[in-house]
């Protein structure tokens, strides 16, 4: 459950961390087109409407700077809180997070990760030991019910008044008790009902084990099926498109619609896909708690990078400049 918390809290923080970049990076962005939409109006080339839209737009871009800029720190303070090594330190706030979010991830086999999970979940192989015990005391009493032989031996030797010579002599014995009136029917039911409910309680737990898997496993299916559309058409290819369209407004090649509609999209796109990465990282390992192990630990398992796909440190320098 920690490290479930601690892989959510870093995740959260990170992608708060790139938000906040792409808010900063926005926000100069129309303070650079608000510079140049000063030198237009002062030559009455754009009409006070248009210079005022702009400043209008630049006021909400620097409005949702601050935001992400105090979620980044509502972020950093919560991961503070689960790694700090006491309460009075708060190391996470002037630590550099590294991007270290995870590549693409292949499609993995489900039957693996409830194999796995039925193996590695403690709360199954609790109610599994004590099915397995339950159904033992059963089959014990059940063989109370047989009648048990008894066999004696022993040596006699007996003095008896007026006789001079003194009787003894080897001694044996065989008995089987009969259960006629105590068959231990009582017994023996008690047991296989509680054999019976110790094996529905396991059954219970295999079944809600196989559904969180399951479900985890297609959460972070639809996370990654998410991603793999938008990955190519962000990184360097929307971080050259946003420059070529500040240089376009500056240069009056597109309208002021054109330049807002254009830097709009590209935050939005930017800020969803940061969303998806860091909801990559906590339905992974809400994934690998509900099957108990991590993934890198399953060998069956690939992990690694699909070919092709982009990495979230070839995304981050672009954002950065």
């Amino acid at each position: 459950m920690l490290d479930f918390e601690v892989a959510r809290a870093y995740a959260l923080a990170v992608a708060a961390e790139r938000r906040a970049a792409l808010s900063r990076q926005a926000a100069s962005a129309f303070a650079e087109a608000g510079r140049v939409s000063q030198q237009r109006l002062a030559a009455g080339d754009v009409s006070v409407y248009a210079d005022r839209r702009l400043r209008l737009e630049a006021a909400r871009y620097a409005a949702l700077e601050s935001e992400s800029v105090l979620a980044r720190r509502s972020a950093r303070v919560a991961l503070s809180a689960l790694v700090a090594a006491s309460t009075d330190s708060i190391s996470a706030m002037s630590a550099v997070l590294s991007d270290s979010l995870p590549f693409l991830v292949p499609p993995m086999s489900l039957a693996i990760l409830r194999t796995v999970a039925l193996r590695a979940r403690s709360d199954y192989k609790e109610v599994s030991l004590e099915a397995e015990a339950s159904a033992a005391e059963a089959r014990v009493v059940s063989r109370d019910r047989i009648p048990t032989p008894i066999i004696s031996a022993g040596y006699k030797q007996e003095d008896a008044a007026g006789i001079v010579e003194s009787l003894n002599g080897f001694a044996a014995g065989f008995s089987i008790p009969l259960p006629i009136w105590d068959r231990k029917k009582g017994a023996v039911a008690a047991a296989d009902a509680e054999g019976r409910r110790a094996a529905a309680e396991r059954e219970i737990v295999r079944r809600r084990v196989v559904q969180q898997v399951a479900e985890a496993h297609d959460a972070l299916l639809a996370v990654e099926q998410q991603r793999a559309i938008l990955a190519p058409q962000l990184g360097a290819q929307s971080a050259a498109a946003l420059r070529s369209a500040q240089v376009a407004y500056a240069e009056g090649e597109v309208t002021l619609l054109e330049f807002l509609d254009a830097v709009r999209a590209y935050h939005e796109a930017e800020s969803a896909y940061a969303a998806l990465i860091g909801e990559s990282v906590i339905r992974r390992a809400g994934l690998e708690r509900v099957i108990g192990s991590p993934l890198s630990a399953i060998p069956s398992l690939p992990v690694a990078q699909s070919p092709g796909m982009p990495r979230t440190n070839d995304i981050r320098p672009e954002i950065d400049r």
